[in-house]
């Protein structure tokens, strides 16, 4: 604590995020977008990294430890992602780019 850093490594086997997603732009000269629900599976997770501290203090005298800023390496060994109504509906499309990527 006395330098007010903070180093990590660790290990994550799995994580599942699930949520909304708008997304509008070109990928390479083709148009891409749409919105709708969304689902990513990651797998064997390793973020490593150095952030550097502060401790704060309120006007009522609670000391808080806030990270000010942070140096993040994350290491993926796998990922699926799939994303509902990408291109905007068009089925062909849509299927084939959302089908499950194994990384």
């Amino acid at each position: 604590m006395s330098k007010k850093s903070l180093t990590f490594d660790m290990g994550i086997p799995q994580m599942k995020i699930i949520g909304n997603y708008e997304l509008s732009g070109n990928l390479f000269v083709f148009p891409i977008g749409g919105t709708g629900n969304f689902w990513l599976h990651l797998v064997g997770i390793n973020p490593k990294g150095r952030g550097d501290l502060e401790i704060l203090e309120t006007s009522n005298g609670v000391k808080t430890l806030q990270l000010r800023s942070i140096d993040l390496d994350l290491n993926i060994q796998g990922l699926k992602v799939h994303l509902t109504n990408l291109f905007n509906g068009d089925k062909f499309l849509g299927t084939y780019v959302t089908t499950p990527i194994q990384t």
